[in-house]
């Protein structure tokens, strides 16, 4: 299940992403572009209109909460200014690629930056897709391929899957999954899936857990109320992070 969005506004993502990695550490620029999608709503920016707004109603705010308005200010007015100009390249027909303005490697606030690595297979089992597109947006398709898995039958599938890395349990968006239904399957999984219980401190979290007694130590659990942070850091975890030289 995918969201449509063209090669441009994929690409366009991408640049908010590596602009926001070139002045923030990756910890940091992760998390706040993940509230910035919570901010957002269900579906990440998917159209020129879409990424403006994004820009402006929900990345603005949230980095203006972290940092300074006006250091907020002029992080979002580097994006765009980086985005209308490759806009204005690629409607000439010229496939350059441009660095933001303002944005270094030798930042003083840069310290990792994330290198391509292999694709860290993770697929979301919830009632809607809204986690799962959530992280794709924030790590990217490069480092991360995220798929919503929407039923049990295809967590079922899934322990057949040799692609798959991590299957992450959203406890806070599972309206009518039998957590005992859910419980067998995942004891079938075969252990090199790394399993995760996020929302381990919500009703259906603790449901789960009452029916995993011989999975406690291999479910990382994770609690709702501790933030995204943990989650984040375990993705990140999972991939290969490296230094640009």
């Amino acid at each position: 299940m995918h969201t449509s969005t063209s090669r441009d506004e994929l690409h366009e993502l991408t640049l908010v992403r590596e602009a926001l990695e070139a002045v923030l550490t990756p910890q940091l620029a992760s998390r706040l572009l993940y509230l910035a999608l919570v901010e957002f709503g269900l579906e990440p920016p998917s159209n020129a209109m879409d990424l403006e707004r994004f820009l402006t109603a929900a990345l603005t705010p949230v980095l203006g909460e972290q940092l300074d308005e006006g250091r907020a200010s002029e992080i979002v007015g580097s994006i765009q200014a980086v985005v209308r100009e490759r806009r204005r390249i690629v409607s000439r027909g010229s496939a350059i690629t441009l660095p933001p303005p303002g944005f270094s490697a030798e930042s003083e606030t840069t310290e990792e930056l994330p290198m391509l690595t292999p694709l860290l297979h993770v697929a979301v089992f919830a009632a809607s897709a809204a986690l799962a597109r959530r992280l794709a947006t924030t790590f990217g398709g490069r480092r991360v391929a995220c798929a919503p898995v929407l039923a049990l039958s295809e967590v079922e599938r899934l322990a057949q899957s040799p692609n798959a890395h991590m299957l992450i349990i959203d406890a806070t968006d599972l309206t009518e999954a039998s957590p005992e239904s859910l419980a067998e399957i995942l004891g079938r999984l075969e252990r090199r899936v790394l399993r995760v219980l996020w929302g381990s401190d919500l009703p259906f979290g603790r449901r789960v857990k009452q029916h995993l007694p011989s999975l406690d130590d291999q479910l990382i659990q994770l609690r709702r109320g501790d933030g995204i942070e943990p989650l984040l850091d375990l993705i990140r975890a999972r991939t290969t992070p490296g230094r640009v030289r």
